[in-house]
């Protein structure tokens, strides 16, 4: 089209030919690879082991964890990772807000989870009996994130028999979470009014 800004009405721009138009997308890519400063790779999802890590900040974190973080794409904790572990790890009681997709489900499990590893926790001599000890309730809203919770405490195991994790939630048969809950459990999450239906039946 003729520009607006033009004087002449018959100096519209010349036809592109399709390899002008070819050429000029592989030199804005070039260009644009440029300005970023990285290469395809970089960008991948896969931990650059040369980012930005604040996870010399925090020793508790064992080195497993975070191969299997690098593994994720994850090479630091997040702020609110950041702010909160030290108080959860102490066993602080604190409030945490941020936004969705913050982190905050990692927030609370990887400190929770790394104390009991370092206190020997999920060792088997420290089981009653050889039976798994009840070491934490969580309580979700909803299923969905009762199920949130339990897939992030389930992902930061070092091995899959490591520790175990029960979720319940209402809808299903309640006699299914009773066996496996009295078989021993490390960490109960489910929803309020589940997991309140098993205190009461004392299981």
């Amino acid at each position: 089209k003729r520009s607006r800004w033009s004087s002449n009405k018959n100096d519209s721009p010349s036809p592109v030919k399709d390899d002008d138009r070819k050429a000029r997308k592989r030199d804005l890519k070039a260009q644009g690879k440029e300005r970023s400063g990285s290469s395809d790779m970089e960008q991948s999802p896969v931990a650059n082991p040369e980012a930005e890590t604040n996870f010399g900040n925090f020793p508790e974190v064992t080195e497993t964890t975070i191969k299997h973080f690098n593994a994720r794409g994850i090479t630091k904790l997040f702020p609110v990772q950041e702010a909160t572990f030290r108080s959860i790890y102490a066993g602080n009681d604190i409030i945490a807000r941020d936004l969705t997709g913050s982190g905050k489900t990692l927030a609370f499990c990887l400190p929770l989870v790394e104390k009991f590893r370092k206190m020997g926790y999920f060792q088997e001599e420290n089981r009653d009996h050889g039976r798994r000890r009840l070491l934490t309730v969580i309580l979700a809203p909803t299923r969905e994130l009762a199920l949130q919770v339990a897939k992030e405490l389930k992902t930061l195991k070092h091995f899959e028999s490591e520790y175990k994790v029960l979720t319940v939630y209402g809808g299903v048969n309640i006699d299914d979470q009773t066996r496996e809950l009295r078989t021993g459990v490390e960490f109960f999450v489910g929803t309020t009014g589940r997991v309140l239906d098993h205190i009461e039946r004392g299981n």
